[in-house]
């Protein structure tokens, strides 16, 4: 791990892992903590005293509180707290006796109380974190050094092991006195060097001491110590300088050490060495063989310290995949293509490369490479790949030339009898053998062939007519493939063919734009799904084709793939399919879930040679690189099932990294502790950077964020470990982060961080309130100040509706005086009204009888006739004053009534001429003034009585109608006499229709005659509103 990776240190002194997981790495350029997608450097910032005292550190410690203790080498002892994000240091003070007696510090450790021990170039020292004070401890306590290497608690809590330039001192806790164990003792109890490096305990009574000149085993019943000889094979470590010595955290049999020669593993049960000189692949090295510390963390990960060289970190997810390589390195990685693979026995396999045929046998993992010689043309070497034609006999397709010939039992390779008719058939990209023993050859240019081994000879079988067209697509022929059903399918650069064997004849899928078709025609490799499906590996998507329904399922880079130049693919017997792109290798499950591989996976070459693919069924799959061969074996893969943990890093508001110094009232604590922030609406731009622990491969690492109350659904998945808000309304919100690892395995909703977003001072629910209790007062000071002044006003009122109430009975009494004398008179006139109604019809009626006795005393029928006409219309008026005086008012006369009783009258009158009077009446029930009832009258009479003298039939029916409609009356009569027409009643000069047309003219009416089917008469005229 590099610049590069992110983290720049030259000198890692210490590494550890802390409660949580993450990776934390002291050394010559200050403290650093890795999570596997990021490092975060903490150094000392010149203005800021709650930064790291000293950026040399020599040692690293977690304390039972999650704090992290850094041993710096010249800035004294410093603190992380996580919580609050700050550190506090403590330096040597030569004047205060309970200050930590040097500033060079080497050695921590805990105790059982708590109390931080700290070794130092001056001395031991316990710190009492409640107090912050030191005790020292020197040679006078009994220190045989006051150098102190490392510090040790022993696993019962009662001893601490302390590593000095001057040997080892072992302090009892209960009595602080010390035990020294150094090279003066006797043989056999004594160390073999007095500089110790570190100390393990192997069990209760047995310890192992790691100096600079051996490993010693020491039994602390009888003090006795050991040396365990350096150098020998398997039972010493590799060198006698021991920097460090390592537990293993998922193997509690093993230990790591770190020497000046490599990496050691010890197993404690067979007490047995084994070295370890690379944790990365194909590496010879580590950078160094002076390895100062090395550690195991629990994921598996071995992480090693080396000196001027840096850190190293390896873990089986790097290494998933076996390779191998079987040319010469130096040669053009152009010629170093792995091309084909077919398996001969058992033991060995033929793979063709661009650099000759390889001859590998994977049990003894030997090889042979064989070629044509010829130094001047390479090309001649370019084998592209190889089919079984017989028993030990095989043909490779070639580029430049026709066919070679391999003879396993000679181990030769060598060149098809020269004939004419190959000499232009070259450049062959696929040879293929098939179940019916016939041999194919794929060419670049001219089209797929039949070859006959036996006769060595061949005939072109195109796969379309398009075959013998250059640039057609159907003449470059790429691969060749047969199913289970053994059908013969032949890919092109034009598109995918299938051969019918009864006709002959090759049926093709060309590619289109539509969806379930093949997505392009450039087939680089066929295979056969468990289901009997086909996966179609082309240069823009996988595509997997349902030959019974004859569609395609396309797969792309957008899909998940890391390429869209799919180079093959293979299932393996989990039913799982590996495919071979243009960047790298991907797997897809059969739930559909996509995860890549890549160089940090273990792959030297992420480019992968078009068709190289090959099952095998003892290896697994095996896939072709220009680089090496990459075998897969799921079964022995390590694939990483831990997520990702999400832990929020920086809380960044309007463009400032927020802290409890300068936010204080956003955070109380830091922000990766931190579940809920309070913020105002002028922190109108809120950012959150996060970090996700997971130490393999974390640079693969994909975020989802959804904030709850804002977001409908979660964010789509990204690599970045930041998410924004900008302008959030005032409300509760929360912040949900999911992380997935490189095998896209998802975590579960993480972080649950709660914001709320106050309103502006105006939008608060206290101004509101205040706001509303103050109008309120405001309406109920207004209501209080009416009230009074309606209160005083009524008093006023009262006294002026009182003064007035006696008026007003003063003056009622008035008018009900007047009012009284005027009823008296009212009632007078109304007797009088009466009286006169009734005279004047008794005058009327007097008339009448004058007129009726004239009548009969006169012989001349005219004046008889004119008396008696009289006499009616009198009797009509007097009818008309008779209603009047007989009614409440005597203004208005019911029509229908009068009506009724007018004709009766006039019935009665001149019932003598006819033998049958039929009176018809239909009238409403309305009322008229007198103004307009006495000419009504008046005209009715005159109209009945026409129709009796005039009809001149025995027989009369008259038929009278009064209608009123919306204020309009509307009177008809009709009878069935000889009738009147318009033209005579208009010219007639007689008294009664003179009277009629001047009567009309009275009320404003008009008046239609006519003589069709009988004399009928219509008057039709406005009612005027009765009072």
């Amino acid at each position: 791990m590099d610049k590069a990776t992110g983290l720049d240190q030259p000198f890692p002194f210490h590494i550890i892992q802390d409660q949580k997981g993450f990776i934390w790495i002291a050394g010559q350029n200050g403290l650093w903590r890795y999570s596997g997608s990021q490092f975060k450097h903490f150094y000392h910032i010149s203005n800021d005293s709650n930064s790291l005292a000293y950026d040399f550190i020599w040692r690293i410690l977690e304390d039972k509180e999650g704090n992290i203790w850094a041993g710096t080498y010249g800035g004294g002892l410093s603190k992380y707290d996580p919580v609050k994000n700050l550190f506090t240091n403590y330096r040597y003070d030569k004047d205060d006796p309970k200050s930590i007696s040097n500033d060079q510090v080497r050695g921590l450790e805990e105790d059982g109380n708590g109390n931080i021990w700290v070794g130092t170039n001056k001395g031991l020292v316990r710190l009492d974190v409640k107090t912050g004070e030191f005790e020292r401890f020197s040679l006078a306590d009994g220190l045989s050094s006051m150098v102190i290497r490392d510090l040790k608690l022993s696993e019962d809590e009662k001893k601490l092991f302390v590593a000095t330039a001057g040997g080892l001192n072992i302090l009892d806790l209960s009595t602080n006195t010390f035990k020294v164990i150094d090279t003066s003792l006797p043989e056999g109890y004594r160390l073999n060097y007095n500089y110790v490096y570190d100390i393990f305990e192997l069990k209760r009574n047995e310890i192992m001491i790691a100096t600079g000149r051996g490993l010693h085993i020491m039994n602390l019943k009888n003090d006795k110590v050991k040396l365990i000889p350096s150098n020998v094979e398997n039972k010493g470590p590799s060198s006698t300088v021991i920097f460090s010595i390592k537990p293993d955290p998922l193997d509690t049999n093993r230990l790591w050490l770190a020497t000046m020669n490599g990496i050691n593993s010890y197993n404690i049960k067979e007490k047995r060495f084994s070295k370890i000189n690379a944790v990365q692949k194909n590496t010879d090295d580590i950078g160094g063989r002076n390895i100062y510390n090395v550690f195991k963390d629990r994921n598996g990960g071995l992480w090693a310290g080396v000196n001027n060289a840096g850190i190293y970190y390896s873990h089986p997810s790097f290494n998933k995949f076996r390779t191998e390589n079987f040319l010469d390195e130096g040669i053009e990685k152009y010629l170093n293509r792995y091309t084909s693979f077919i398996r001969h026995n058992e033991e060995e396999i033929l793979i063709t490369t661009y650099s000759g045929l390889v001859v590998w046998n994977h049990k003894t993992n030997k090889r042979q490479l064989y070629k044509i010689p010829d130094p001047e043309n390479l090309d001649i070497n370019r084998l592209s790949s190889i089919t079984r034609t017989g028993n030990g006999q095989y043909l490779i397709s070639v580029w430049g030339k026709f066919a070679y010939l391999w003879d396993h039992q000679k181990r030769k390779l060598s060149t098809l009898q020269d004939n004419s008719k190959f000499s232009n058939i070259t450049f062959n990209l696929i040879a293929f053998g098939d179940s019916k023993g016939r041999v194919w050859l794929g060419n670049r240019d001219k089209g797929l062939f039949q070859y006959y081994p036996a006769t060595n000879q061949i005939q072109q079988f195109p796969v379309s007519d398009l075959s013998k067209l250059e640039n057609s697509g159907d003449e470059h022929v790429k691969y060749i493939f047969e199913d289970s059903k053994e059908r013969l399918w032949v890919g092109t650069a034009g598109g995918l063919h299938v051969l019918n064997e009864k006709t002959n004849n090759f049926t093709k899928y060309a590619p289109s734009e539509k969806k379930n078709t093949l997505s392009n025609g450039n087939i680089n490799h066929i295979s056969e799904s468990q289901n009997g499906g086909l996966w179609i590996s082309t240069e823009l998507g996988l595509c997997y084709f349902d030959f019974e329904n004859e569609e395609f399922k396309r797969y792309f880079k957008e899909d998940g793939l890391p390429s869209n130049v799919i180079s093959s693919a293979l299932e393996d017997d989990n039913g799982d399919l590996w495919v071979a792109t243009a960047s790298g290798l991907a797997r897809i499950q059969q739930n559909g879930k996509i995860s890549n591989f890549d160089q940090s996976d273990g792959l030297l070459d992420e480019y992968f040679v078009f068709g190289s693919a090959y099952k095998d069924d003892s290896l697994g799959l095996i896939f072709g690189t220009s680089t090496e061969l990459v075998i897969v074996n799921s079964d022995q893969i390590v694939f990483n099932s831990a997520t990702p943990q999400i832990q929020l890093e920086k809380l960044i508001i309007n463009n400032e990294v927020a802290s409890p110094q300068n936010r204080p009232d956003v955070l109380k604590k830091g922000f990766a502790r931190t579940d809920y922030i309070k913020l105002k609406q002028s922190d109108y731009l809120v950012s959150i950077t996060f970090d996700a622990l997971n130490l393999i491969n974390g640079h693969k690492n994909e975020y989802s964020v959804f904030l709850e109350g804002w977001d409908k659904d979660w964010r789509a998945p990204t690599k970045d470990r930041s998410v924004s808000f900008s302008k959030l309304t005032p409300g509760n919100y929360k912040l949900h982060i999911k992380a997935s690892n490189d095998e896209k395995v998802w975590s579960k909703a993480q972080v649950g961080l709660n914001i709320e977003v106050m309103p502006f001072w105006y939008e608060s629910l206290l101004f509101r309130s205040l706001l509303s209790i103050s109008i309120i007062s405001l309406v109920g000071l207004i209501i209080y100040g009416r009230f009074n002044t309606i209160k005083k006003n009524n008093k006023l009122l009262e006294k002026k509706v009182k003064d007035r109430t006696g008026e007003v009975l003063a003056q009622k009494e008035e008018i009900e005086s007047q009012n009284e004398v005027l009823q008296s008179r009212n009632n007078r006139i109304e007797l009088l009204l009466r009286e006169l109604n009734h005279r004047i019809k008794n005058n009327l009626q007097l008339i009448s009888s004058i007129l009726n006795l004239h009548s009969r005393s006169t012989q001349n029928q005219d004046a008889k006739m004119a008396l008696t006409e009289g006499k009616l219309r009198m009797q009509a008026l007097s009818l008309l004053h008779q209603k009047l005086y007989m009614t409440e008012k005597y203004t208005e006369v019911n029509c229908k009534d009068y009506i009724r009783e007018l004709v009766d009258y006039l019935s009665i009158a001149f019932k003598s001429n006819y033998s049958d009077v039929d009176f018809k009446l239909d009238t409403d029930d309305f009322k008229l003034n007198l103004d307009q009832a006495v000419p009504l009258g008046l005209i009715l009479n005159e109209l009945v009585t026409n129709s009796l003298k005039h009809s001149g039939k025995d027989k009369l029916v008259i038929d009278l109608k009064a209608k009123k409609q919306d204020g309009k009356i509307s009177i008809s009569l009709q009878d069935n006499g000889k009738g009147i027409s318009m033209e005579q009643f208009e010219k007639s000069s007689s008294f009664g229709i003179s009277m009629i047309k001047s009567l009309v003219e009275q009320i404003n009416g008009e008046l239609s005659v006519g003589c069709k089917n009988g004399p009928h008469f219509k008057l039709e005229f406005v009612s005027k509103e009765t009072d």
